[in-house]
């Protein structure tokens, strides 16, 4: 359905439409340049001076003519669509509007006002307001606003309009029916699958419309009467102390000041021709909070001569004139109090329920840092599945009304202390650690200025987006300093005329309270100075270098050592539980051990936990399916067995000297187990490029390294398709494996220490090169062979079948949990074949030590020179089809395998050659008197 097609059937159905703006304003955008649905169709009527006639364009151009709205809307496609309110489609709209709040706090308080009724068509505004509907009343004009009159409801009538659905504004909010008038039920769906119900407009209830056309106690005068009990008399303590101490008195006050600012500002900035209306106007706009007394007709008079002074208005018309204007615009609008009234009662309830979020024991939480807010507010009238306002109460257990009590004390309590702290970054670290430092840690780091934020998350400190969610607590900083001012404290300097003022009332001492009184009002008036400049300083601490200030210069005070994380190896976090091993020796015997796994729902901030599974735990799910490819890809019990054991490693930070090689051809599982894997541990694994751990390059220590900086806290690493025959960097391999701290280096940040705990899996086709020959990289090494290549009509897509296998993620964590159960028990036992295939490895690696097993043997007392070995060593080669190594490299692996002796001539001691192989070319076996004997002899290639 188009805009076009909704448009055309409105006016069917006697509705008369015109196109609307659909482009959002971006935020601060002034008035004058509001573009957002206002109306696309200019007047149509102009003047002999050219110029529009008024009420001849936008909603006045409304039309039910289908030419015209195919015209519009085949020139705009997307426009909104307006439809005029009041006597034109016989309908008024009551508009709620929650800016700044939720929509149920806006209904309650038209409730409040009015009393409950029903809506029976009512629709949801872009913004998450909501339209309520009602029949217009007969002889009555609608006024086209409520002016402000109740706080977050307006109304539209004759000379108003409003937007109707299915408009959609350009980022994607669109208007919607809840429950659609009657006349359009001849087209159902056309309007969205969520109208279902068709209903008549109803007549408004006669509270609102009192409400609306003032009238009864809504009249225009109510309130007039106790103006003067608004005002603040001599000797009158309570009203002082309410001017200071009442928030409702201190945002009225801060009401009427700013109102005065503004009529100040019109005339001094009016022109010539202008200025005596503009100085008129003025007076009579601020005269109801003279009459209310919430100004004084004597500071309204001198700020608006002195702005009647800049205008140039006291020169052209003279003094008398400029009071006279004056004084007939307070005369006029002093007893204009009615609406104003209502308003800074509104004001004032406003004021009120903000404080209650500090003070008051029923006042709504708002959701903890890590958990998402509520979705979008329910609308008025509708039925729970319709998005009906939610009750205002919440109802809690007796748990959780604890736990909200105790944050809001501890959040008021931040607010009070912080409310003593000055306008400066170091204050600002300050109140950031008062009021989040639970949910902020920095990791320390040598040779640079400690930034790395870590953030609590609900399950664990997060180092992955910690920077990031450290500036999202800071921007919440601004609004805290704001609220600040809600709660600071009097200064001597101003309790004193006060405390005076009460002492001279007490002992009705006339004299005194005329000399205190105006002291009394300049402390209040230096109070609120106070509070207005640390609301100016909470908006300003919202710019981006006032938050990267506060965040450095609350970062000395959050810093962790690296090995205060995950100081538990054995405990770690998944979604909903904190799991945790332990081991016992088994009674009688002490080398023996029991091992269990307790599982406690929750998390906690002190266990520092800096990784989560992204998994739930279960402990009765099963992995039928995945025990099912494992036992078809890994035929061999035993080797499975190793492979579930080394993995479930992975649940555990305890270093271990070993790493798995998976080989295989290809086609053979074991990519899909990997990825797996990593993908049930989450944070805990992580991948390193090949090109980490091969090569001839070797890192220097001053060198950045982010690839090695990511394993912190990582307890297993893949490192994916080594390259055949590439060398492995032993030494790194070797530290990674060690058990030792190492340090390492961000990309422009310091340094830090700690001990890596990943377990290795790496995989390939091939096998990489490794050119040592001592046991310490040996060890190490477990070659796990994948035999079973998966025929190609079995073969699928790589990521479906890990998603199948994801879908046993709970199982999967518990055959994990099996394994570490096991090593803790058992300890990690490899197998006749992964040791058989490794060995295999090994010799592949190690041709010399093949020659030295096949030729060499021990003999007391005899002696080969190092030619002869070399010799020997060259014709063997060539008989096992391998290419022999150069004779410096010979003679260094030679070194570590025979004792030898470096005199004049190398010999090699109390070995003999045996089962020498001919040489090809009729060269004869060392010995035998053909042997070559020039340096520059050797075996063809």
């Amino acid at each position: 359905m188009t805009m076009l097609d909704a448009a055309l059937a409105y006016a069917r159905a006697g509705w008369p439409v015109f196109p609307c703006d659909p482009r959002q304003d971006p935020p601060g955008t002034p008035p004058p340049r509001k573009r957002a649905k206002r109306p696309l169709v200019p007047g149509a009527d102009k003047d002999a001076a050219g110029k529009t006639i008024p009420k001849t364009g936008g909603l006045w151009r409304a039309t039910t003519d289908e030419a015209q709205i195919r015209a519009w809307w085949g020139r705009m496609p997307h426009a909104l669509i307006g439809v005029p309110t009041g006597s034109r489609i016989g309908a008024f709209v009551v508009d709620l509007d929650p800016r700044g709040e939720s929509l149920d706090a806006v209904v309650k308080r038209l409730f409040e006002t009015v009393g409950e009724f029903h809506c029976s068509v009512q629709s949801l505004t872009q913004s998450g307001g909501n339209h309520m509907w009602f029949r217009l009343p007969e002889g009555e004009d609608l006024p086209k606003n409520s002016a402000g009159r109740l706080k977050g409801v307006d109304w539209r009538g004759d000379g108003g309009y409003v937007i109707v659905p299915p408009s959609v504004m350009s980022d994607g909010a669109a208007y919607e029916w809840l429950y659609a008038p009657e006349q359009f039920a001849f087209e159902p769906g056309l309007f969205g699958p969520e109208v279902d119900s068709f209903e008549p407009l109803e007549p408004a209830p006669p509270r609102l419309l009192d409400l609306i056309f003032k009238r009864g106690e809504f009249a225009r005068d109510a309130g007039a009467g106790d103006a003067a009990d608004r005002g603040l008399e001599p000797g009158n303590l309570a009203q002082v102390r309410a001017r200071l101490d009442d928030p409702g008195e201190k945002r009225v006050r801060a009401y009427a000041v700013s109102a005065l600012d503004r009529a100040v500002a019109d005339v001094a900035g009016a022109v010539k021709g202008t200025r005596g209306h503009t100085l008129n106007a003025a007076a009579y706009g601020v005269a109801p909070l003279v009459g209310l007394g919430h100004l004084s007709e004597r500071e309204v008079f001198a700020a608006l001569r002195d702005a009647a002074d800049v205008s140039g208005l006291t020169a052209a018309d003279g003094r008398e004139e400029r009071d006279a204007k004056i004084r007939r615009g307070l005369d006029a609008g002093r007893g204009n109090t009615g609406p104003l009234a209502l308003k800074l009662d509104e004001i004032r309830r406003d004021a009120a329920d903000k404080a209650a979020r500090y003070s008051s024991p029923r006042a709504p939480e708002p959701p903890p840092y890590g958990e998402p807010a509520g979705g979008r507010s329910a609308a008025a009238g509708a039925p729970a599945d319709k998005r009906r306002p939610a009750a205002i109460d919440a109802v809690f257990d007796e748990a959780a009304r604890a736990k909200a009590a105790s944050e809001r004390e501890r959040r008021l309590g931040a607010l009070i202390a912080c409310a003593g702290l000055d306008h400066s970054d170091t204050d600002n670290g300050r109140r950031l650690i008062a009021h989040f430092g639970q949910d902020l840690l920095v990791l320390e780091a040598e040779g640079a200025r400690n930034m790395d934020f870590v953030t609590w998350s609900g399950t664990h400190w997060d180092m992955r987006t910690g920077m990031d969610a450290a500036f999202r607590l800071a921007q919440q900083l601004g609004e805290l300093i704001m609220a600040e001012a809600k709660v600071m404290e009097l200064t001597s300097f101003e309790r004193e005329p006060i405390e005076e003022f009460a002492r001279a009332e007490l002992e009705d001492d006339a004299d005194a309270m005329k000399a205190w009184r105006k002291a009394a009002i300049e402390a209040a008036e230096c109070y609120e100075a106070r509070q207005i400049s640390r609301r100016k300083f909470g908006v300003s601490s919202k710019n981006k270098s006032r938050l990267e200030a506060m965040l450095a210069c609350a970062a000395p005070y959050l810093t962790r050592p690296p090995e205060a994380f995950n100081a538990n190896p054995l405990r770690l976090a998944t979604r909903g539980h904190t799991l945790t091993f332990s081991r016992e020796p088994v009674e009688g015997d002490s080398s023996v051990f029991s091992a269990r796994l307790d599982a406690v729902q929750g998390h906690e901030r002190a266990h520092l936990i800096s990784r989560a599974l992204p998994v739930d735990y279960d402990p009765a799910a099963r992995c039928p399916r995945w025990e099912a490819f494992l036992a078809e890809f890994l035929p061999d019990a035993e080797v499975r067995r190793f492979v579930q054991v080394f993995s479930g490693l992975g649940l555990t930070g305890l270093p271990i000297q070993k790493l798995i090689y998976h080989y295989g051809k290809g086609a053979n599982g074991k990519s899909v187990f990997l990825e797996v894997l990593c993908r049930v541990l989450g944070d805990l694994a992580m991948t390193l490029q090949s090109e980490t751990v091969t090569g001839m390059a070797e890192r220097s220590a001053q060198q950045a390294s982010p690839d090695l900086a990511r394993l912190y806290g990582r307890w297993c690493v893949r490192v994916p398709e080594l390259p055949q025959d590439e060398p492995i960097r032993e030494a790194l391999v070797k530290k990674l494996t060690g058990g030792e701290a190492i340090p390492v280096r961000n990309l422009f940040k310091g340094q830090f220490e700690f001990v890596p705990v990943a377990k290795a899996h790496m995989s390939g086709n091939g096998f990489p090169r490794i050119d040592g020959t001592d046991n310490g990289i040996w060890r190490r090494m477990a070659v796990v062979e994948w035999p079973v290549t998966l025929a190609a009509e079995r073969q699928r897509n790589f990521a479906d079948v890990v998603g199948e296998f994801m879908e046993e993620a709970s199982g999967i964590l518990n055959w994990l949990i099996e394994g570490a159960v096991a090593y803790l028990a058992e300890g990690l036992h490899e197998p006749d074949a992964v040791k058989a295939a490794t060995q295999d490895y090994r010799d592949e690696m190690d041709p010399i030590g093949l020659f030295v097993a096949a030729c060499v043997v021990a003999a007391p007392g005899g002696s080969v020179t190092g030619r002869e070995m070399y010799e020997a060593y060259k014709a063997w080669s060539e008989a096992s089809g391998l290419r022999p190594r150069s004779e410096t490299i010979f003679g260094k692996v030679m070194k570590t395998k025979l004792k030898r002796e470096d005199g004049r001539v190398r010999t090699y001691r109390d070995v003999a050659l045996v089962d020498v192989p001919e040489r090809a070319h009729g060269h004869s076996p060392p010995g035998d008197g053909g042997a070559p004997r020039s340096p520059g002899d050797a075996w063809p290639d």
